[in-house]
């Protein structure tokens, strides 16, 4: 009235007669929703318990059971009556038909009812089960399953009219009443009434009654508002209306009266007919109370006939409903026939096909046409002719009227070999009509490959199983208990299976960590998270320990229940030690860093620097975060420009080649602090490979600042050294000279005079200045080479005549050595001979002088095309490896095992290899320290110019 302006009433009352939208408006908004799902849950209870077991139990498993829920709104109450159902009968629901006719007013809220979706707020009373086994989430809410939707009916229809369904087995009407008046709740009452099957049931809201209907049922549950239905009897229509007057007047019967005329007094036939009229007229009033009697029963009759009618037509209406949901499942079953994999087929009791599916057909390679009407044996050239079919459709399923499982193995002709599995029933048509019979046909062909295959993959699963050496593989129970154990369990663990099969796991963990409850916590982790991982000690049959990696998965069944745990342990203790030693040598190659004098760098394949220790830093003034953030090659910001000023581009520096070149590279070089100031390193770099490629590099750097220094200093040292040298041979070489002359004479004078003592003893002088002149003459040899002033004199000699002269020479200078000569064939080589002659005596000399207890000196000589080589061997004292590698420099004494040291200067070897050098020849020694040296040297046949 409000939104269209009325004031009154009587005005609203005509508006309304004008305009029939506003009578649908008002109509729709005097309707009630008031709905949930399991609004009252322990009511649900009570029909599950006392009302859902008596319906099953009056009602054949053919024979559907009926509800209706007036007044549905928007469906809740009928689906949560449906999920009810489904929960009671279990997995028993597929064996019984239920359904749910669901009536209201409102044909909107019969729309959504039928739709089944509801948003979130609306499915706040469901459990989560429920939630999850009925609804299927959708957008932004719920949809009732398929299966649940297909059992309700949604009807738009008026409570108060005839009702839509008859003999219905149960009636749930929630809250509707109580929005009725007293009226229209009593003929409500009646229509349900009228709905239910004698001893049907009726269930009302917490908030409702039957109030003046109460007499057509009995009360069940006065607290749940459950009811029956009270059979009220029928009126029985009257009997005729003369039999009826007859019984009622037969009591007195009026007698027989004499026609008028004769004689009588007139005062007694006066009399006899005001009793005939009083006896009449009370005749006439039974007869008329008894005819009211009858209209009104006959008025009962015609209410109830016309009840009746409305009855018919409601069950002619529900009659088409049904057709129509016998058409629609007609349709449906047709559909899932033909979409149903196995193969089916349909035989009359002649063992002719009436009908079969599209699997069939396809699979057997027949047509429609081909097979309807036809002998199923006699089918595709008599394919199906097998005589195992023949006997259990003629024999066996006749006495069982079932065929269940039934393999079949078959080699057809149009489709090759199969195997089938037969399932066959009987299906009664009637008295009148012969059983079919439903033949259900699985080809389990590929299915038998299938599980051979899967057969083959586990027992080869088992044999890898068993095969593997170094894993313990075995399976556990929820308590971790020990079910299954292979090989491998056996050798790292030390337990066969009869021995370990049933006992704990928790056996092979520590007793600490079992104190600890490592065990129990790895289980359970593996029971919450499907999997867990450990790393620890375990304990083996004897007693002995080792560190194993194991991993838990648990195993689940094909309903994701939890069964049991795979465990696979393994041995690491190598690994560990590995870790434990790679970790210490971390430690201390830290610290070593850490402490080291040496910088290193480490630069990447863009020459970075990726690495710089505490010494690089120090060195370079730069720490490794400033060189980092430059982000530029470690050239650019340490070595950049030359000590002259000049640039000093990376690609000529020694450093960066060795990335590209692939090999270690020393050398020297000049870098840059931060001041600008230059400082001399020594480095060597070497490339990082990865599989042959290069990544990277690492420099090893030294200052060697202080070393130039020191090296500058010896450098000035040895500078004056050998001018001191030079200067002091030339002046000692003339005045030893002239000794020697005046030793010769006086040693001449003393043996002409007979003096034999004193020549002796000026004899023994001379043989001093001899070894003078000879320390002189090597002095004047290194100032020489020093200077290279040195002088050769190149000429063809032969080798083997020279070496037989010194030989000659040195064995008179002892007389308890002996000189062997093993020399190799005569050669004829290009040399200085005086030089090399001076070298052979020196290798002699030192023979002589380091092997004083022994008593023999051999030297060698072998040719081939292209060199000539000498060895000396001795059988003295011996030169450490230490002392090898110096032996041949300048001023160099070989010290005795017995820390003696031989005389002379160290410059003969020195000397001998300048000269060798100089005729580009090597020298060499091999020694064993008490055993003996050999000295060699090597000349080319060929000798370039000196």
């Amino acid at each position: 009235m409000l939104l269209n302006h009325i004031k009154t009433l009587p005005e609203y009352r005509a508006f309304l007669e004008k305009n029939p939208d506003e009578v649908e408006a008002l109509r729709r908004d005097m309707l009630i929703h008031v709905t949930s799902f399991f609004r009252e849950l322990d009511q649900f209870e009570v029909l599950k318990k006392s009302v859902f077991p008596t319906l099953i139990q009056k009602k054949s498993s053919k024979t559907p059971i009926t509800v209706w829920v007036p007044g549905c709104a928007t469906g809740e109450e009928a689906y949560s009556l449906a999920i009810v159902f489904q929960e009671f009968l279990g997995k028993k629901a597929p064996l019984r038909r239920i359904k749910i006719f669901a009536t209201d007013i409102d044909e909107g809220a019969i729309r959504k009812a039928r739709e089944g979706l509801y948003k979130k707020d609306v499915i706040n009373h469901v459990s989560p089960q429920r939630l999850r086994l009925f609804f299927t989430k959708k957008n932004n809410g719920y949809q009732i399953k398929r299966a649940i939707r297909a059992l309700c009916e949604f009807v738009a229809h008026d409570v108060t009219h005839n009702p839509p369904l008859t003999n219905a087995d149960l009636i749930s009407c929630h809250n509707l009443l109580i929005y009725l008046g007293q009226g229209l709740q009593k003929k409500a009452l009646i229509r349900m009434h009228q709905a239910l099957a004698p001893h049907g049931f009726l269930v009302l809201g917490k908030a409702e009654g039957l109030g003046e209907a109460s007499k057509l049922f009995h009360t069940i549950d006065s607290k749940q508002r459950i009811y029956s239905r009270k059979d009220t009897g029928v009126i029985s229509a009257p009997e005729d209306l003369r039999n009826t007057i007859n019984a009622q007047a037969g009591k007195s019967r009026l007698p027989a009266l004499k026609p008028f005329g004769t004689t009588q007094p007139e005062v007694l036939q006066q009399s006899y007919r005001q009793h005939n009229i009083s006896k009449l007229k009370e005749a006439l009033s039974l007869t008329q109370e008894y005819a009211n009697e009858i209209i009104d029963a006959l008025d009962i009759m015609n209410k109830e006939l016309q009840s009746a009618i409305e009855e018919l037509q409601a069950s002619n209406e529900e009659l088409e409903v049904r057709n129509e949901e016998v058409t629609r499942a007609k349709d449906y079953v047709e559909a899932i026939v033909n979409t149903v994999r196995e193969s089916l087929v349909v035989l009359d009791n002649n063992f002719r096909v009436k009908s079969a599916n599209k699997a069939f057909y396809d699979t057997f390679k027949v047509t429609s046409e081909e097979a309807k009407n036809t002998l199923l044996f006699d089918l595709g050239n008599k394919q199906w002719n097998i005589p195992e079919l023949r006997v259990l459709l003629k024999k066996i399923l006749p006495q069982k009227g079932m065929l269940n499982d039934f393999i079949v193995e078959h080699d057809f002709k149009t489709i090759g070999q199969k195997t089938m599995i037969l399932n066959a029933r009987t299906l009664e048509q009637g008295p009148e009509k012969s059983p079919l019979i439903l033949l259900v046909i699985k080809d389990i062909t590929e299915l038998q490959k299938g599980e051979k295959a899967l057969r083959e993959s586990e027992e080869r699963f088992r044999m890898l199983v068993e095969s593997v050496k170094d894993y313990a593989i075995f399976m556990i129970d929820l308590k971790g208990n020990i079910q299954v154990w292979n090989k491998g369990a056996e050798n790292l663990l030390g337990y066969t299976a009869a021995e370990i099969i049933g006992k704990n796991t928790a056996q092979f963990f520590t007793p600490e960590d079992r104190k600890a409850g490592s065990f129990k916590k790895e289980l359970a982790t593996a029971i919450k998270n499907g999997w867990a991982e450990s790393e620890n000690w375990r304990v083996r049959k004897d007693g002995s320990r080792f560190w194993a990696t194991g991993v838990t998965t648990a195993v689940y069944d094909e309903a994701g229940k939890i069964v049991g745990m795979s465990k696979i342990v393994h041995d690491i203790t190598e690994r560990k030690r590995a870790e434990e030693l790679l970790q210490a040598q971390k430690e201390i190659f830290q610290t070593l860093n850490d402490n080291a004098t040496l910088g290193l760098f480490i630069m990447d394949e863009k020459h970075h620097c990726t690495f710089m220790n505490p010494a690089a830093e120090k060195m370079t003034g730069f720490t490794f975060e400033e060189v980092k953030a430059a982000n530029k090659p470690l050239h650019d910001i340490i070595h950049h420009t030359r000590p002259d000023g000049s640039y000093y581009p990376m690609c000529e520096c020694p450093i960066d080649r060795a990335l590209p070149q692939k090999s270690r590279i020393p050398g020297e070089d000049v870098f840059i602090r931060p001041d600008g100031s230059f400082y001399p390193v020594a480095f060597m770099a070497s490339p990082i490979l990865d599989k042959g490629k290069p990544i990277g590099t690492v420099i090893e750097v030294r200052d060697t600042t202080e070393e130039k220094k020191a090296e500058e200093e010896r450098r000035w040292l040895e500078r004056q050294k050998d001018e001191f040298i030079g200067i002091a041979s030339h002046e000692l070489k003339t005045p030893v000279t002239s000794i020697k002359a005046y030793t010769q004479i006086l040693q001449h004078r003393f043996q002409k005079a007979g003096d034999m003592k004193s020549a002796g003893m000026v004899g023994k002088m001379d043989a001093q200045i001899d070894k003078l002149t000879s320390l002189i003459g090597d002095l004047l040899d290194v100032t020489k080479i020093e200077g290279g002033k040195l002088q050769y004199h190149e000429g063809l000699f032969d080798f083997n005549e020279l070496i037989g002269e010194i030989v000659e020479e040195m064995q008179r200078t002892t007389a308890k050595h002996t000189l062997v000569q093993q020399l190799a064939k005569a050669k004829t080589i290009a040399g200085d001979r005086d030089r090399i002659g001076q070298v052979v005596t020196n290798f002699l000399s030192n023979a002589i002088k380091y092997s004083p207890h022994a008593d023999t000196i051999i030297i060698k000589t072998k040719t081939n095309k292209e060199r000539v080589t000498l060895c000396v061997q001795d059988f003295g004292c011996g030169i450490s490896k230490e002392d090898q590698e110096k032996v041949f420099e300048r001023f160099y004494r070989i010290i005795g095992s017995d820390q003696k040291t031989y005389p002379g200067l160290g410059l003969g070897l020195y000397i001998a290899a300048e000269i060798i050098k100089r005729h580009n020849g090597k020298i060499w020694v091999e020694s064993e320290k008490g055993k003996g040296s050999t000295f060699c040297f090597s000349l080319p046949l060929k000798q370039q110019k000196l």
